[in-house]
C-alpha cells in the first residue's frame, strides 16, 4: 500500500471513530480487556430492507494472545 493511501484509510478511520465512538469504546473494553477462551462473540448485520446475516465464533487461546498482543502493541 502506497503512503497516500495510507493517508487516506487513516483519515476515514479517524471519521468511523468520530461517527461511531461507542463503537470502538466497546470493542476496546470487550475485544482487549477480559475475553477468555470459551467466550462466543457474535456479529449481526441487518440491512435498512431487513435482511440479516449473523456470525459467530468461540474465542480459543490463540484468539486470547492475539487480542492480548493487540492490547501491548496499543500501548
Amino acid at each position: 500500500m502506497n503512503p497516500m493511501d495510507m493517508m487516506q484509510v487513516a483519515g476515514k478511520i479517524g471519521t468511523f471513530k468520530q461517527e461511531h465512538p461507542k463503537f470502538e469504546m466497546f470493542l476496546k473494553d470487550k475485544l482487549l480487556n477480559g475475553l477468555e477462551a470459551g467466550t462466543v462473540v457474535e456479529l449481526k448485520i441487518v440491512k435498512p430492507d431487513g435482511e440479516t446475516a449473523v456470525t459467530n465464533i468461540r474465542v480459543t487461546d490463540n484468539d486470547v494472545e492475539l487480542f492480548s498482543a493487540l492490547k501491548d502493541i496499543k500501548r
